[in-house]
């Protein structure tokens, strides 16, 4: 079943605000929520003089009296950071990825030493990445066959630049003189002139496909491709990966790969989560990785819509098996939710409030049981309550009952006393008694003659309209003062 955590990431750091020295610890939800923002808290470092106050990094800062770590004075430290060796008089802070330091002699990140790098010349050119005249490094290591002299030519998506919570489920990969750097490791053989990085560890050139620093054996370029993980609700499609997707598989002509590992051949996917080779079934979980399913009969599994699976015997949500599930009468309602002969599941939890026995499915969003309508498993809640005998699907946005009409599962306009052949439905406009509505807003538009002439804008036989996004999340089209539809144009790109 669902297991929710909240997990929490701390983030500490100094600073300076006011000739004050500061301690700050930043709280990050993982999941965030109206209850769940992040937060910070601050000490004043009361003790700090000011006039010798260096700050190490997010840990560790040090005034003339000793150290300070995690925001708490230390008098005495094993092994004290290199950087406290620094000529004070010279010493800078530099970078904006990531922050480091010179003196006049050395150039330091942390508590480590550059011990060969030329001070000079040294410059950030990534997040962890550095140069100078000779070579390149990541973090403190000098890259092997690196030219510091040369471009460090990063691949999209690899700008150097990477964001708190995604740094850590990024790879970084660039080139510099002729060579590819996967995390700091060269990837021998990679040819620059035609390596592409795909993402999520991915690569490849004209003769091999790459994971990190390591050659796939026998997987073809020419073919080779990511995989999205489907967001729920779609079904599973062999679509094209994009950058803001997360990855599910690879693929090539001949088989699958999981993490850089090639899969058995007879290796295939099934429906988001569930995959098989013949053997097991597997359940793809963001956090487990592939989840074997234990009990589960590879020859009778089936999918029931999306994260919903079943055998002859059981019933899974996910990875996690539903023991109440009846699997001979499981059925799909959409939207993480299923039911069989006894239950209706939500998320593959028993949702008591739902009555199993009367349920009727009206389309791929809606359903009704005895009582209530359903909005992809949510309650549909109006005043007064929903007719159920009378509610019915206008088109794929609306919906109406004898007195309320509903878009996409919330109540948008009253139409008390309305018969049934008075509302119009095109598109995302609605006509009720002759007003003109788009979702819940009345407009004026000349519906015969209007057409869109671009994302943004439309005109009809009297005016040109964009959509302003003030009054709605999707939009609503509004009249452009001053435009005539006659002579309106877009100018060509």
């Amino acid at each position: 079943m669902i297991k929710l955590l909240l997990l929490l990431c701390v983030l500490t750091s100094y600073f300076i605000e006011e000739g004050k020295a500061f301690f700050r610890v930043r709280k990050i939800p993982a999941i965030i929520s109206m209850n769940a923002v992040p937060s910070n808290l601050d000490t004043e470092l009361e003790d700090a003089d000011m006039e010798t106050f260096l700050i190490i990094d997010n840990r560790l800062a040090y005034d003339k009296h000793g150290f300070y770590l995690l925001g708490e004075r230390e008098w005495n430290i094993e092994n004290p950071p290199e950087i406290l060796r620094a000529d004070k008089h010279s010493l800078l802070r530099f970078g904006k990825e990531t922050e480091f330091y010179k003196d006049k002699n050395h150039v330091y990140l942390s508590d480590t030493i550059f011990a060969q790098a030329d001070v000079s010349t040294f410059r950030e050119v990534g997040n962890e990445i550095f140069t100078d005249k000779n070579t390149l490094y990541y973090r403190t290591e000098p890259l092997a066959g690196s030219n510091g002299s040369k471009e460090c030519r990063f691949y999209p998506g690899n700008t150097g630049n990477k964001p708190f919570l995604t740094a850590f489920m990024q790879d970084l990969c660039f080139e510099n003189n002729g060579k590819i750097y996967c995390n700091g490791k060269i990837i021998n053989g990679a040819d620059s002139q035609t390596y592409t990085w795909l993402g999520f560890g991915y690569g490849k050139d004209a003769h091999k496909v790459y994971y990190r620093e390591k050659c796939l054996q026998g997987a073809d370029p020419g073919t080779f491709r990511l995989i999205p993980r489907p967001s729920p609700p779609g079904d599973y499609q062999l679509s094209e990966y994009q950058p803001d997707n997360s990855i599910w598989y690879a693929k090539d002509t001949t088989r699958y790969y999981y993490n850089g590992v090639a899969c058995p051949e007879s290796f295939h996917i099934l429906n988001n989560p569930y995959a098989t080779d013949g053997k097991h079934i597997y359940a793809y979980e963001r956090n487990s990785y592939n989840k074997i399913l234990e009990h589960a009969n590879p020859h009778t599994f089936r999918t029931v819509g999306n994260n919903y699976g079943k055998d002859d015997r059981y019933v899974w949500y996910r990875s996690d098996m539903i023991p109440e599930a009846d699997a001979s009468t499981l059925y799909d309602l959409g939207y993480e939710c299923a039911a069989d002969k006894n239950y209706v599941y939500r998320y593959g939890n028993i949702d008591n409030n739902i009555d199993a026995g009367t349920i009727c499915i009206l389309s791929s969003d809606y359903f009704k049981d005895r009582e209530n309508i359903w909005y992809r498993g949510k309650r549909v809640h109006a005043y007064p309550a929903p007719d159920v005998p009378g509610f019915r699907l206008l088109n794929h946005l609306y919906a109406a009952d004898n007195h309320t009409v509903y878009m996409e599962g919330i109540p948008v306009i009253q139409k008390h006393g309305t018969k049934p052949g008075k509302i119009k439905v095109y598109g995302e406009f609605i006509i009720i008694n002759r007003k003109t509505y788009q979702y819940n807003f009345p407009i004026r538009i000349h519906l015969k003659t209007f057409r869109k002439i671009a994302p943004q804008y439309a005109v009809d036989k009297n005016a040109v309209y964009y959509l302003d996004y003030r009054f709605h999340s999707k939009g609503i089209y509004t009249p452009l003062r001053g435009a005539k539809p006659q002579t309106f144009r877009l100018p060509e790109k």
